[in-house]
C-alpha cells in the first residue's frame, strides 16, 4: 500500500470493502467476515532504544564525548545521522517495523488468515475472517522436493470449532495487548540498572534485552517460514528454544522445554489465559506442540516394543575392567537427554567422548522428530505473552546479576 497518511483511512477502507465484494467460483462471497485494523508502534519505543545507542557510543567513543560537553560536534568519518547505531538494525527492526506480529500471522501454519500491510510503525492488518488453506504441491522448487519432509507436515491443522467473525479482529487485539505488556518494560530505561551503585543505566543490557526480544519474535516466525524444509524447521527450531530457555526462563539447557510436564504445564496456563473464542485462531499449532514430547518419546523402538515408559541405556564401564552400567531413564530424561544430544550436533556428532551418554541414547531412537516439535517455540511464546510481568519479574533481575560482576569479599 503506497500512499500519503491522510489518504491511508480511506483507502484501507475501500480495500476492505473491495475484500468483502469479491465473489468465488460459486458466486458467494468469498470473505464476508474480513475485518481490518490498525495497529501503531509508538514512537516513544524508538526514542528509549535510540538512549541506549546514544549512550553505548559515548561509553566507547570519549571524544566524541568531549566533543559533546564542549557545545560542537565532530562526527570525523561518521556518515551524518550515523553517530548512533549500535545494532541499529535489531533496533528498527523493532521499533519500526511489525516484526513482533509474524508468529501471530504463522499461528495457523497450514494456511493464511490475515496479512500485514508493513507499513512502518502504523501497518495495517486485513483479517480474511476464515483460514485460506495451502494448496498442496504448488510451486515447488527444486529445493522442496529434495527436503521433502519425512514427516510430511500434514499435523497442524486448524481446530475443529468455527471461530467468531469477530474473533479474527479480537486475535489481533489480544496479540498486540500482551506484546505491549513486554515492550513497555523492556523500553523502560528503569528497568536496566545497577541496583547496587545508585541506579546507574546499564545500556548494553538493555541492548542486549531489545535484540533478544526482536530475535524471540523472529525466530518463532522463521520456523514457519521454513516450512517447506524439515531440516531447516528442525535447526530453527533448536535456535528459537535456546534463546527462550535462556533468556526468558534463566536455564541453558532448552531440552528443559521439550520435557513432558513443562509443555503441559504451558499449554494448560495458554489454554486457561487466552479467551476461548480466540482458541481456534491462536492454538491449533499450540496444541500441536502439546503432543510433541509423547511422539518424541515413540521414536524410542526399544522401549515401545516392550510397551515400556522407561528406557534401558547401556553405558561403558566406569572404569577400565569393570561391567558396562546399566541405567533406567525416564520418559522425562529420555526425552530431554535425546533432544539435548540432537541440539548439541548441530557442531557435529564426531568428536564426543565413549563416556558421553548423548552418544547412547541416539543409538536407542530411530531420529525421527515430529513436526509437531517445530511448534514448541510458538508454545513457549503464547505461555510469555499470557504471563510477561511474571517472567520478566525475574527474568530482568537474573540478567542483571549474571551481567554485573560478582562483588569481591571484602576482607575486614
Amino acid at each position: 500500500m503506497s500512499a500519503q497518511s491522510t489518504e491511508l483511512v480511506a483507502l484501507s477502507k475501500e480495500a476492505l470493502a473491495q475484500l468483502r465484494s469479491m465473489i468465488g467460483e460459486t458466486d458467494e462471497f468469498v470473505f464476508p467476515n474480513s475485518g481490518l485494523r490498525s495497529v501503531e508502534i509508538s514512537n516513544r519505543f524508538y526514542q528509549t532504544a535510540k538512549f541506549a545507542q546514544l549512550m553505548l557510543r559515548l561509553r566507547q567513543d570519549p571524544e566524541l564525548r568531549d566533543s559533546l560537553s564542549q557545545g560542537s560536534l565532530n562526527p570525523g568519518n561518521t556518515l551524518p545521522g550515523g553517530q548512533f547505531q549500535a545494532a541499529d538494525q535489531h533496533v528498527q527492526e523493532l521499533t519500526l517495523r511489525d516484526t513482533f506480529l509474524d508468529p501471530l500471522l504463522a499461528s495457523i501454519p497450514t494456511g493464511i488468515w490475515a496479512f500485514s500491510t508493513k507499513r512502518l510503525r502504523a501497518p495495517y492488518v486485513f483479517t480474511l475472517g476464515r483460514v485460506v488453506q495451502d494448496a498442496p504441491a504448488v510451486n515447488l522448487r527444486m529445493s522442496d522436493i529434495l527436503a521433502k519432509d519425512p514427516a510430511d507436515r500434514g499435523t497442524v491443522k486448524p481446530l475443529d470449532q468455527t471461530a467468531d467473525p469477530k474473533a479474527w479482529g479480537q486475535a489481533v487485539d489480544w496479540w498486540c495487548m500482551k506484546t505491549n505488556a513486554i515492550f513497555t518494560r523492556v523500553a523502560d530505561i528503569t528497568e536496566f540498572t545497577d541496583h547496587n551503585d545508585d541506579g546507574v543505566y546499564l545500556p548494553e543490557l538493555h541492548l542486549m534485552w531489545l535484540m533478544d526480544t526482536l530475535e524471540t519474535f523472529k525466530r518463532v516466525a522463521e520456523v514457519a517460514n521454513s516450512w517447506h524444509s524439515a531440516f531447516g524447521t528442525t535447526l530453527t527450531t533448536y535456535t528459537a528454544l535456546d534463546l527462550i530457555a535462556e533468556t526468558w526462563h534463566g536455564t541453558n539447557d532448552m531440552a528443559k522445554l521439550v520435557e513432558p510436564d513443562t509443555v503441559s504445564d504451558a499449554l494448560s496456563r495458554v489454554r486457561a489465559s487466552i479467551p476461548v473464542t480466540l482458541h481456534p485462531i491462536l492454538l491449533p499449532a499450540a496444541e500441536a506442540a502439546g503432543r510433541a514430547p509423547d511422539l518424541i518419546f515413540d521414536g524410542f523402538f526399544q522401549s515401545k516394543q516392550h510397551e515400556s515408559d522407561t528406557v534401558e541405556i547401556v553405558l561403558p564401564p566406569s572404569q577400565k575392567g569393570s561391567k558396562p552400567r546399566r541405567e533406567q531413564w525416564s520418559k522425562k530424561s529420555a526425552i530431554r537427554q535425546l533432544v539435548r544430544a540432537r541440539r548439541n550436533a548441530t557442531h557435529g556428532f564426531v568428536g564426543k567422548p565413549h563416556s558421553d551418554p548423548n552418544i547412547h541414547v541416539l543409538t536407542q531412537h530411530n531420529g525421527k522428530l515430529p513436526s509437531e516439535f517445530a511448534m514448541l517455540p510458538y508454545l513457549h511464546l503464547l505461555d510469555i505473552l499470557c504471563n510477561p510481568d511474571e517472567l520478566l519479574n525475574k527474568a530482568i533481575p537474573r540478567s542483571i546479576s549474571k551481567f554485573l560482576p560478582r562483588k569481591q569479599n571484602r576482607g575486614t
